[in-house]
């Protein structure tokens, strides 16, 4: 891998193998003091280049499609993902900005990918994230699928039920 990749991995665990992971390279923070406030969690999504995320075993083997939220923060921050595919791959775009790897090959290459172009994945990050995480588009969605789901009732129906509700 590119020796400008720097990888920080926040955990909270004592019992985590830390020394070993110093003496490969990656930096250690305590995930308590990222996440102890809102600000401190913002800026330090805002202060990474892209987030790095192995997912649990029972989503990447069962392709439920499982997406993080904190992989969405990421996104609205304008900070892409390299994420293990748990079958997201089929409803979300990737390649720019949400990059998908199964191997760990894969997941180098995604990584020097967000490393050689970073505008480009920074970009694609925001836009997905708009166009697939915004409330306007995600509320508006469900909110069709809830009151429209009765063939026999018209948007304006629907509209007029939501706005009772």
């Amino acid at each position: 891998m590119s020796d400008g990749v720097n990888l920080l991995l926040a955990m909270g665990s004592d019992s985590a193998p830390r020394d070993l992971l110093l003496e490969n390279g990656w930096q250690v923070e305590n995930s308590l003091d990222i996440t102890q406030t809102l600000d401190t969690y913002r800026d330090f999504n805002f202060n990474s280049n892209a987030e790095f995320s192995v997912a649990k075993h029972g989503y990447v083997t069962s392709r439920s499609g499982w997406f993080s939220e904190r992989s969405i923060n990421y996104m609205a921050a304008g900070r892409p993902v390299i994420v293990q595919d748990t079958g997201f791959s089929y409803w979300l775009p990737t390649g720019e900005g949400v990059l998908a790897f199964t191997t760990v090959e894969e997941a180098v290459e995604c990584l020097e990918r967000v490393y050689r172009n970073g505008a480009l994945h920074r970009r694609a990050a925001r836009e997905i994230a708009v166009s697939y995480f915004c409330s306007d588009t995600v509320l508006k969605d469900l909110l069709d699928s809830i009151f429209c789901s009765d063939s026999s009732k018209t948007k304006d129906q629907a509209n007029d039920t939501a706005r009772a509700a």
